[in-house]
């Protein structure tokens, strides 16, 4: 089964923004994509980081299944 998927734009969460607020929103919205990507890419290149990411990431997938469990 082929889902369709639509783009959503920020004027699609925001439509009652200023097309100047929109233009600050996406500016916004791409600088802290290129903070997420940085951190991403320097987690990647040290081994050790990567490591304790995935430790982590573990903990907290073991902490929400234990919690849907108990629902």
């Amino acid at each position: 089964m082929k889902k369709d998927y639509h783009r959503i734009s920020i004027k699609d969460l925001y439509p009652n923004l200023s097309e100047e607020e929109l233009r600050i929103a996406e500016e916004n919205l791409d600088q802290y994509l290129e903070v997420v990507l940085r951190i991403y890419e320097r987690i990647l290149s040290d081994p050790e980081a990567y490591s304790k990411m995935e430790r982590l990431l573990g903990e907290r997938s073991n902490k929400h299944q234990h919690s849907d469990r108990l629902k």
